[in-house]
């Protein structure tokens, strides 16, 4: 192998030798920068200066940028300019720079003999090596100013690193060779920006730049594996303003100096805004102390909190009439406004009632919001509103005594609407007793799950069934007939009737103005074992027929505060189901939504998530393949 100076020197590449080691195409990958044959690119004396330095910087390896000619006129921005040399010619360059050979640059110079040649910057994947390298270059912009920056990182003078000489004695371009660990460990330390510009001073008289390095300018480029840079230096052999080409100078390309990467990270100005946000992060803001919100308002309330937890605030109406306001969630980490509160109104008169009005678009409950903003639920309430403040202090789950796992408050279903349910409910048990070949059909519907299985679930059977039309939203149209199972609350009261209907195109629904509750199968507390909560009444039937303690939630998400209620005082392991159905990226069935939110609610509860067996889509199917099974062994 040569040095890199070989190479860089300007003479001609064919000399210089090639390591036909490293692969030079993959079925995977596109065109490779190097020969397929696995000789260096070949160049002649009449190529253009430029294009023998494209293709030096083609056969190391290195991306090489075609630049439009100094005193170039182009269109950009709307108007006629010039270029200085430094524009690259083409959009899009850092892909172009990436996918290079050795005829797209031929064809580049024979149509634009006068270009220019750069060299991109920052991380990208050297196909031929299969691996993630990169170039940063530190230039000498100020000789004079930078000497006090230069002198602290390298006592001794700037490593002998490849480099070129700009436009001036002294204005020199430092290369070095960086790689993913080196790049993540910039950022970590906080260096994001592609360049870093020391301070300098505009043509204007304005000093901008961070001033721990001036005369210098550190060009990082992407720094992030698979994003493609766009951040580019002049490479030799383009000519200077004063009409002479650059030059390169030095032997190997050096990996990135722990000389200058201590430095970054202990003076640069985005390493210490790095570290002061370290800092702040780590200070969390409690709110104040609720016996000094006295006398405010609900919404003054809500606003102190909020500001001395330091989050932001923004009306989301300008005419002040309306109090309404919008900000990120003080209940969950959240980097975009998701909570919104408003003075809330009298149904009847339409008029401010005070009362303030409190919304997570995320679904954090009432309760965890006003437990994040140091108050209670009845401080939503004016203080002068007596009644409903009482109210709200009867009401269950209300933490009138701080507790550290506050209970969310869940809605209580009007005495006439739940005495409604159960007359409902006996209707339907006494239609299935008078018609068992109903519930026969069903069992075979559900692929075998036993009639004993259902009946233990409390399934019944509704003849007539209505709903609102869609069309007119106001008629009730006939949707036939539907098998009903009880869905209860935490409480094991009956809050909704969930209804399958006997059309299969049909989805289940419930009963109006019911509660998502969960299947309680009779008996559940005398089984041992641990808890599984599959979703849906079938599969709570299919596992309770199994020999499993089998207790049904609604949905993937729904039930959390009933399922915490009901199992708050039970003494064992508690298992979510999820279901074998997730498929491009979308998993209807995933078991997390409602695990997570449980063990929060329970956290001195064994809760976690589990699977069915492999092959089998859900609890159901399971279940029928146990019973072919059998029948087959029998």
């Amino acid at each position: 192998m040569t040095s890199l100076a070989d190479g860089f020197s300007g003479r001609n590449a064919a000399s210089a030798e090639y390591d036909p080691a490293l692969p030079t195409s993959a079925d995977d990958l596109p065109p490779t920068t190097a020969p397929p044959d696995g000789s260096p690119p070949s160049v002649t004396q009449l190529d253009p200066p430029c294009l023998i330095g494209a293709l030096e910087l083609l056969a190391k390896g290195l991306p090489p940028v075609v630049l439009r000619a100094s005193g170039e006129s182009y269109y950009r921005d709307s108007q006629d300019r010039e270029a200085t040399g430094k524009e690259p010619r083409f959009g899009e360059f850092g892909y172009l720079a990436l996918s290079a050979t050795e005829a797209l640059l031929r064809a580049t110079w024979e149509r634009y003999p006068g270009s220019g040649l750069g060299v991109l910057l920052g991380l990208y994947t050297d196909r031929p090596a299969r691996s993630i390298k990169g170039l940063i270059d530190l230039e000498v912009d100020d000789p004079d100013a930078a000497g006090e920056p230069l002198r602290r990182i390298w006592p001794d003078g700037p490593p002998d690193t490849v480099r070129f000489e700009s436009s001036g004695p002294g204005r020199w371009h430092y290369l070095f060779e960086i790689d993913e660990a080196t790049a993540r460990r910039l950022r970590e330390i906080g260096i994001s920006q592609a360049v870093l510009k020391g301070l300098h001073t505009h043509p204007d008289g304005r000093q901008a730049g961070d001033p721990a390095y001036p005369g210098l300018e550190i060009r990082f480029g992407n720094l992030i594996p698979g994003w493609v840079s766009n951040t580019l230096s002049v490479a030799p052999p383009t000519p200077r303003a004063d009409g002479t080409p650059r030059a390169w100078v030095g032997d190997w390309l050096l990996p990135f100096p722990q000389a200058l990467f201590d430095d970054l990270a202990r003076y640069s100005a985005a390493a210490i805004k790095h570290r002061a946000a370290q800092v702040a992060a780590a200070v969390k803001p409690e709110p104040l102390p609720r016996e000094e919100l006295r006398g405010l308002t609900p919404l003054q309330k809500i606003l102190c909190q909020l500001g001395a937890l330091g989050i932001k605030v923004k009306r989301t109406y300008s005419d002040p009439r309306y109090k309404s306001y919008e900000s990120c969630c003080p209940a969950h980490a959240d980097n975009r406004p998701s909570f919104t509160f408003s003075e809330g109104s009298d149904y009847a008169t339409g008029h401010a009632n005070g009362k303030a009005v409190v919304k997570c678009f995320a679904g954090c409950t009432t309760d965890k919001i006003v437990t994040a903003l140091g108050l209670w639920q009845v401080d939503l309430f004016p203080e002068s509103d007596e009644l409903a403040r009482s109210a709200a202090q009867r009401r269950p789950g209300i933490n009138t005594v701080r507790v550290a796992h506050p209970r969310p408050v869940v809605p209580d279903l009007p005495e006439e609407l739940r005495d409604r349910f159960e007359a409902d409910h006996e209707r339907c048990r006494a239609a299935l007793a008078a018609r068992p070949d109903k519930l026969a059909e069903l069992s075979r519907r559900l692929g075998g799950v036993s009639t004993e299985a259902l009946e233990v679930l409390g399934v019944g059977w509704r003849a007539s069934n209505s709903t609102i039309d869609r069309n007119s939203r106001n008629d009730l149209i006939e949707v036939g007939p539907a098998w009903t199972f009880p869905m209860f609350d935490g409480e094991e009261q009956l809050v909704n009737l969930q209804r399958r209907f006997e059309d299969e195109t049909r989805e289940k629904r419930g009963m109006w103005q019911g509660r998502l509750g969960l299947f309680v199968p009779r008996g559940w507390k005398s089984r041992p074992g641990p808890i599984y909560m599959p979703e849906g009444a079938s599969d709570t039937a299919a596992l309770w027929q199994l020999g499993y303690r089998a207790i049904g939630r609604p949905s993937n998400t729904a039930g959390v505060d009933y399922a915490a209620v009901l199992l708050d005082d039970v003494d064992a392991p508690i298992r979510i189901v999820g279901e074998n159905d997730a498929r491009d990226g979308h998993w209807p069935g995933d078991p997390r939504p409602f695990c997570e939110p449980l063990r929060h609610e329970l956290p001195e509860h064994d809760i976690d998530w589990v699977l069915p067996p492999e092959g089998c889509k859900d609890m159901r199917e399971y279940l029928a393949d146990q019973i072919l099974r059998s029948e087959v062994h029998s």
